[in-house]
């Protein structure tokens, strides 16, 4: 019998506990972040499976499962998800982590340099790559790199491809990262970029956006689903 593949190399972040916060699903104060194997619950369910023993869920099946079981109410911004829905969503959060949206839709952040004094949209610097959705992109460099004599990095953009969204935009890394994050950083690039550490200690996602994304997950199963098991 073949062995399963559970050699496979897989690393999400996620912290010892999250709250609900402004609306966010968010790490705890104090919570620190870490990194674990989000693959293995699924390989675990798939030899199970196989053996025709007791099943063990997979993250995305709970996941869509817990879907279905939400519940809305009308609210002023129109209906949201009641907060026992809500709830039932954190339970699965603190068990797997957040699922990523803004390193999802963000496939570059671009970064010009500029001069002492100079305005950020009059830059006239080097552009570089900050960060890239390919982790194994070569040419990203730090977002702490300075290059003299152009001084410091003063205008950050992010190529962004929405959820369901064909067309690729580019805007301010900040109006792009601001909903996932608490407050900007006080010096160096507005918001934290995937590739750091602190990115996940300070990272959380907005509810509707949160669903957004699980959403868009459950449709493309039931899609693939229609095709046979």
């Amino acid at each position: 019998m073949a062995k399963w593949p559970v050699e496979i190399p897989s690393e999400w972040w996620k912290a010892p506990d999250y709250t609900i916060t402004d609306g966010c699903f968010a790490p705890a104060p104090g919570a620190k972040s870490h990194s674990y194997d989000p693959m293995e619950i699924y390989w675990q369910s798939a030899q199970e499976r196989s053996r025709g023993s007791r099943r063990v869920e997979a993250p995305y099946a709970e996941l869509i499962r817990l879907m279905y079981e939400c519940r809305w109410e009308p609210s002023r911004e129109g209906q949201v998800l009641t907060r026992d829905s809500q709830e039932l969503l954190l339970g699965w959060v603190r068990s797997h982590g957040l699922l990523g949206v803004l390193p999802h839709i963000t496939l570059r952040v671009l970064g010009r340099y500029g001069r002492e004094g100079e305005a950020e949209e009059s830059c006239t610097g080097p552009v570089v790559i900050l960060w890239a959705g390919d982790v194994y992109t070569r040419d990203r460099a730090s977002a702490d790199l300075n290059i003299i004599p152009w001084g410091r990095i003063r205008s950050v953009t992010a190529q962004v491809q929405e959820l369901r969204a064909e067309e690729i935009t580019a805007r301010p890394w900040s109006d792009v990262a601001r909903p996932f994050f608490a407050q900007p950083r006080k010096r160096g690039v507005d918001y934290p970029l995937p590739e750091k550490d602190e990115f996940w200690r300070v990272y959380r996602e907005p509810i509707d956006r949160f669903w957004e994304a699980a959403n868009t997950l459950r449709s493309v199963f039931e899609d693939l689903s229609r095709w046979g098991e």
